[in-house]
């Protein structure tokens, strides 16, 4: 059993199945939900380790580099033939946690290391297997094409990621830390559909989309019968058309394989966009 953080869902008591509701083409119907990046904020540098979050802010940020720290020292040994060295491996991971939710780019993180890529490469299994990276890999109707290209990245909690690279709740809702706001405020949504995934009701298997001229869906969820899901999201407080484009793309190419599409965002309330395109404040995946 794979053993997560803890989820919003769990967090607030709730056995919340967003996946299934958008599987069945329902949005979840939000009002008045409290607005902006201030009013999440805490939930994300906090994330789900239940030791952190017992913790005042100022000693989460202590308890993360000591977890790092021991999971580094202590478990690496364990999983297999180790050969870069557990400082090495943090740095790894502290850039990494800069860049979650983002496509791997081994020769880069390999020149700012000075290490090989197929060291970078063989590293970030090795973080993936301790559970502190999650691989998200593309979605293409090639089914063979799905395990050969090139994966996104994400820290498998926004608390230990804030940590990593120094952001507390006042300077994520900063006004000008929107590029890391959201990239936390984006892998905060997939982490915590991740987790919703391992109790659906439907077996559903997670992806992100990007073609070759870039248009992206930053989360693609898809069942055994090939029903799709796609996930945008924004950390924004408003949302219209042009922030469902890649949604739009995939919901035409798919026909009615494609049941909904959500963009999530830190607005108050479930609006619709367009034909089975909706726009869903974050507290909707787990109330």
């Amino acid at each position: 059993m794979n053993l997560w953080p803890l989820s919003q869902a769990e967090i607030v008591g709730r056995r919340a199945s967003a996946i299934d509701l958008l599987l069945a083409g329902t949005p979840p119907q939000i009002s008045n939900a409290p607005k902006g990046r201030a009013a999440s904020a805490e939930l994300i540098v906090a994330g789900g380790f239940p030791d952190a979050r017992e913790r005042a802010p100022h000693q989460r940020a202590r308890y993360f580099r000591s977890y790092v720290e021991t999971i580094l020292g202590r478990d690496l040994p364990e999983i297999g033939d180790v050969r870069i060295d557990s400082s090495k491996l943090e740095q790894l991971l502290r850039l990494l946690a800069a860049r979650t939710g983002g496509m791997v780019n081994y020769a880069a993180l390999g020149r700012e290391l000075a290490l090989d890529d197929k060291t970078i490469k063989a590293s970030t299994e090795l973080l993936t297997q301790l559970f502190l990276l999650y691989r998200l890999r593309p979605w293409s109707t090639n089914l063979g094409a799905r395990q050969v290209k090139t994966p996104k990245l994400l820290l498998t909690d926004t608390g230990m990621a804030a940590a990593l690279i120094g952001v507390d709740a006042s300077r994520y809702a900063a006004p000008d830390q929107g590029p890391v706001a959201g990239m936390l405020f984006e892998t905060f949504v997939l982490m915590e559909l991740i987790k919703q995934a391992t109790w659906s009701t439907t077996p559903v298997e997670l992806f992100f989309y990007r073609d070759a001229e870039k248009r992206e869906v930053d989360l693609v969820i898809e069942s055994s019968s090939g029903d799709v899901v796609g996930i945008e999201v924004k950390s924004a407080t408003t949302t219209g058309s042009s922030d469902a484009h890649g949604l739009r793309l995939l919901r035409d190419k798919l026909g009615a394989r494609f049941k909904i599409g959500v963009v999530i965002y830190s607005g108050e309330h479930t609006l619709p966009v367009e034909d089975r395109i909706w726009a869903v404040p974050i507290s909707g995946l787990w109330q």
